[in-house]
């Protein structure tokens, strides 16, 4: 019998954890458990499976008590401490010693998206199928820009060197021609860099590659190739972003401008009608993960529980406790597909909670 994954969440505000095994092949329904030193002791249909623990979770010697099964999955649940009140009862009894809460970490990533130099002639071409989008420009600017929906909320900003704040007619904020503005996964660009008529696909393959506005042009940084322009007429790829990798810098960005609460937060990715509204859970410890045999080490994940729900047709209220980003249909679908694929963690019965699926993200990939 082989275990295929084994995810412990602990939770220390809550004072429990929860053990999920998956096991391949796996019908039986009786699971007796046991605490020896600091390892949990599996009995399944005569066979002992070994769950070791590391140093920073302390289990209490001698506990036993049943686990629950769940299709193929075994849900171990180890309480902390007696509830107030209530003395008798399996839960009741203390199982896991919990360390102290830490600081959640943000997720990220710890690759970064190349930016162009000033003062160099760069080409960008499209990633899927090398046509250049770009050719031979030089940027005097490359400067960031303080989020996705910065153009929409500059019509909010003043200065105080030019004019007076109740003049409707201040004029838009717009690149020079001779800017690269970047977001966290996006170049801006004017209009008058590019090599071929502005539009969001590529005139050759029709990949999609960038999100046009009245005053620019934004290339999603995972679907286009910079080169630089060398003296000799060479060209040099510089490193490009995949999806995924860009999408961890959207969910990056947003998390640094979000202050942390019990409840967590909420951020909203949306490509079109399409959306993805995710859940970082304020109360959330850590997890712990192993895969093997009949003995498993459990070592501390990079894994963050995470409540998601994906919809194809997003309605287009805005609300205002979750924060909307803007990103490309591939980036929205490489992390659905890596949050589809982390609740199978879980038994069917576990990965439902409140029309919010439950899932994992990766701290860093």
């Amino acid at each position: 019998m082989e275990a295929v994954s084994v995810l412990c969440q602990v939770q220390p505000q809550l004072r429990i954890a929860n053990l999920y095994v998956k096991l391949k092949g796996f019908e039986g329904d009786n699971v007796e458990c046991s605490v020896e030193g600091n390892s949990l002791s599996m009995e399944i249909d005569k066979m002992k499976m070994l769950l070791n623990f590391p140093k920073l979770v302390n289990l209490q010697d001698g506990s036993r008590f049943k686990a629950v099964v769940d299709d193929c999955y075994i849900h171990v649940r180890m309480p902390s401490g007696v509830p107030e009140g209530n003395l008798n009862g399996s839960d009741c009894t203390e199982v896991i010693q919990l360390p102290t809460p830490t600081v959640p970490h943000l997720f990220g990533t710890k690759k970064k998206m190349w930016i162009p130099e000033t003062g160099v002639k760069s080409c960008l071409k499209c990633n899927h199928c090398s046509a250049v989008l770009v050719k031979g420009a030089k940027f005097d600017r490359v400067l960031p820009l303080p989020g996705d929906s910065w153009s929409e909320a500059a019509s909010d900003w003043y200065c105080h060197l030019h004019g007076d704040a109740t003049d409707v007619s201040k004029p838009t904020l717009k690149p020079r021609p001779t800017d690269c503005l970047f977001g966290s996964s996006f170049y801006a660009l004017p209009f008058n860099v590019l090599a071929t008529e502005c539009q969001s696909q590529c005139f050759n393959c029709q990949a999609t590659v960038a999100r046009v506005t009245d005053d620019m042009v934004s290339f999603w940084c995972h679907a286009v190739v910079w080169f630089q322009c060398h003296e000799d007429e060479s060209l040099e790829a510089m490193p490009s972003s995949t999806a995924l990798e860009a999408s961890y810098y959207a969910l990056n960005e947003a998390l640094t401008k979000e202050e942390e609460s019990f409840f967590g937060r909420k951020l909203l990715l949306k490509s079109g009608t399409e959306a993805l509204t995710i859940w970082l859970v304020g109360d959330d410890g850590f997890t712990m993960e192993g895969a093997g045999t009949s003995t498993i080490d459990l070592t501390k994940s990079d894994k963050r529980r995470v409540l998601f729900k994906f919809e194809t047709q997003h309605s287009t209220k805005a609300s205002s406790n979750i924060n909307e980003y803007v990103v490309s249909p591939a980036m929205l679908h490489d992390i659905v597909d890596v949050l589809l694929k982390s609740t199978y963690f879980l038994p069917p019965t576990s990965r439902v909670m409140n029309d919010f699926s439950l899932g994992f993200l990766s701290i860093s990939i």
